[in-house]
């Protein structure tokens, strides 16, 4: 608006620990959080308006990665069975919507599927839009799941430097417990041996 004062704020949180609520299980541990507020109100005595918050979490540590099976359906066929890993995020919030950005990395993590105990590289990262921060709902963009370094599993006996990535171009995920996640995707890997011997 002409005349509008603007307002600008950085501020930081030093060294922020996330847990499940009524638990001592560590959801994550970070150095710190970044906050930035921006807006503008067309007079001193009225509120600020064209209000957009962004925050940065970096290089933050998830200690236990196993904390995050409560995410999954009770009888889910896939669950963490050990390994820990790096998460970095950016969120950027408004009077409508809320977009974010998440991406961890987590080497040499032991997964339990269809009774087999696989080892491998886990990379992950989501690109979120059109956030209903009431309905903790949020469309999914341009986002990929990728699996490498496959190790030996017990189970089936194989051990091979075996890749795969899912691309996901579009869909949603509703952050309740447990999570709800719809998305078109499209698997590429370098053979389909490991995966026939998992099914």
């Amino acid at each position: 608006q002409k005349g509008a004062r603007e307002l600008s704020i950085k501020t930081s949180l030093v060294k922020v620990t996330v847990r499940k609520q009524d638990t001592s299980q560590l959801l994550m541990t970070t150095p710190g959080v970044n906050f930035f507020v921006s807006g503008q109100f067309p007079h001193i005595k009225k509120p600020l308006t064209n209000i957009d918050v962004t925050f940065q979490i970096e290089n933050a540590t998830v200690p236990d990665i196993t904390v995050y099976n409560t995410y999954f359906p009770e009888h889910s066929s896939f669950s963490f069975l050990q390994g820990s890993g790096v998460l970095n995020s950016t969120f950027n919030l408004d009077l409508i919507n809320a977009n974010g950005k998440i991406h961890m990395h987590a080497p040499g993590i032991r997964i339990g599927l269809n009774g087999n105990e696989l080892k491998f590289d886990l990379d992950f990262s989501l690109q979120l839009e059109n956030g209903d921060l009431r309905q903790s709902r949020f469309d999914i963009k341009q986002s990929e799941i990728k699996v490498s370094n496959l190790g030996e599993s017990k189970t089936t006996g194989y051990s091979e430097n075996w890749k795969a990535k899912i691309l996901m171009p579009n869909g949603t995920i509703t952050w309740t417990t447990p999570l709800y996640f719809a998305a078109d995707a499209k698997l590429k890997m370098d053979s389909t041996g490991p995966l026939l011997e998992l099914l």
